[in-house]
């Protein structure tokens, strides 16, 4: 479905005698500096300049605008600075504007709204700033981040019950140095087996130990 909205979108360009509509057509806004909206933004660009360059003859399709929206300070802000700088560097190497500490307040079929005023036309955003969790919080009356998840303590627990874990994307878990562990599938596989040991030592009467999540690369 983003594939074909993408290229229909360079095919009502190619169609059209509107400049302003065009431009609006030519320019992709990324709304998420994560892994996703890196891997998206870079995605378009290398379409637009090396797949479809040569497939339109009433513009270029290399002058494509791919805007990467991030509220951050940074792109890949669960990866070392150094990272987040290099992938930046490379993006902008493909043409890819990155806009960090810019928020997005609203969004239509115009385009995006940024917290600044500035204001982005286009007829193609796509959302990678990731989604609301679970109403679990919610029915454990427990805390929750601004994303809704789960606040659990170093063993998954939700603080002051023991017998309740949470985990996946539906848990808000910190690292041994503070940062939150990314929202991936090795990292909820790590917590479903701490969980299951967690629960064997509880069941046997033994210490629980604390959550460690290890990163393979």
């Amino acid at each position: 479905e983003i594939r074909a909205r993408i290229l229909s979108a360079f095919e009502r360009a190619e169609v059209t005698e509107d400049d302003q509509r065009r431009e609006a057509l030519l320019t992709f806004v990324v709304v998420g500096g994560g892994p996703t909206g890196v891997e998206m933004a870079g995605a378009i660009a290398e379409l637009a300049r090396k797949v479809v360059v040569r497939d339109f003859r009433h513009f270029n399709a290399a002058s494509a605008r791919v805007v990467l929206v991030e509220a951050g300070n940074r792109i890949l802000p669960t990866m070392p600075a150094c990272l987040s700088a290099k992938a930046q560097r490379q993006l902008e190497g493909l043409g890819v504007e990155v806009l960090a500490t810019a928020a997005v307040t609203h969004c239509d079929g115009e385009g995006v709204m940024l917290a600044d005023g500035r204001h982005i036309g286009s007829a193609c955003v796509l959302w990678a700033a990731g989604v609301m969790a679970s109403k679990a919080a919610k029915w454990l009356g427990a805390a929750a981040d601004r994303a809704g998840r789960t606040v659990v303590d170093e063993r998954l627990n939700v603080p002051g019950h023991d017998n309740i874990f949470v985990i996946g994307d539906t848990a808000a878990v910190k690292n041994e140095d503070g940062r939150p562990v990314p929202g991936i599938a090795p990292a909820a596989k790590q917590m479903g087996e701490h969980a299951a040991h967690a629960i064997r030592a509880l069941i046997a009467d033994n210490p629980v130990e604390p959550f460690r999540y290890r990163h393979f690369g």
